[in-house]
């Protein structure tokens, strides 16, 4: 009875609610196929990242479609297309996964995923930390696709923001960001280092442009005695 009533309810949502694509304004989805197969292929010719050989990204940022979703996803509370923007990056971070394994010799159990972690007073606002659900959409296409399942190796409170910064779309410089998220992250008291022995891990952010945040991330793993070589970092967009 009660998935009859949801089957119904969102049946009757979609009649009288039916979502409109972000770029095209087609109705039927907040991404077509064609506009999804658009922000794929427009990749950027030079990024900041090109020498930091650790960070990965998928996406361009640039690209105006995929800056509305963002937008929307962040700022909107439209938390719904989480899934969209986790479909458009599952190939690319499948692949990203297989280079980090090969490269360090090591195998799927020991991966560890880390959403890069907001604030307590910004998860309030904005009722979800963008990243966690950003990683638990990716890990479970992964499972429905691949039939690989990484859910259990899901981190999501390793890592901790411990003070509050203004929002970094504010900001300008890389020296600006550089100041304002240097000493925000901690490691949970609850882990001891015998969980990290032998682990890859994995930190998950949205957007990165200088790649500040994943510096001062992986600088408290390093500082909980980590190698450097076991830490990598992937952002959806760039």
């Amino acid at each position: 009875m009660q998935n009859f009533l949801r089957s119904t309810r969102n049946k009757l949502l979609e009649i009288f609610f039916p979502e409109i694509c972000f770029g095209c304004e087609k109705t039927g989805k907040m991404l077509c196929e064609e506009c999804e197969e658009t922000i794929k292929n427009n990749k950027r010719k030079k990024t900041n990242l090109e020498n930091i050989s650790w960070v990965y990204s998928g996406l361009n940022y640039q690209n105006h479609i995929l800056q509305k979703i963002f937008y929307a996803f962040k700022y909107s509370h439209t938390k719904s297309l989480s899934k969209y923007l986790a479909k458009l990056v599952e190939k690319d971070f499948v692949d990203f996964l297989k280079k980090v394994l090969e490269e360090s010799g090591s195998e799927y159990k020991n991966l560890i995923f880390i959403p890069i972690p907001i604030s307590k007073k910004r998860k309030i606002e904005r009722d979800y930390n963008q990243s966690e659900i950003l990683l638990e959409e990716i890990i479970k296409i992964i499972k429905e696709k691949d039939g690989l399942n990484l859910q259990t190796q899901s981190s999501l409170d390793f890592l901790l923001k411990t003070k509050h910064t203004i929002k970094f779309a504010s900001t300008h410089s890389r020296d600006e960001r550089e100041k304002l998220i240097k000493n925000v992250f901690s490691i949970n008291p609850k882990y001891s280092k015998e969980f990290t022995k032998d682990k890859i891990f994995i930190l998950l952010d949205d957007i990165t442009t200088t790649g500040t945040t994943f510096y001062e991330a992986r600088k408290n793993l390093m500082d909980f005695g980590i190698p450097k070589n076991n830490i990598y970092a992937y952002a959806l967009a760039h």
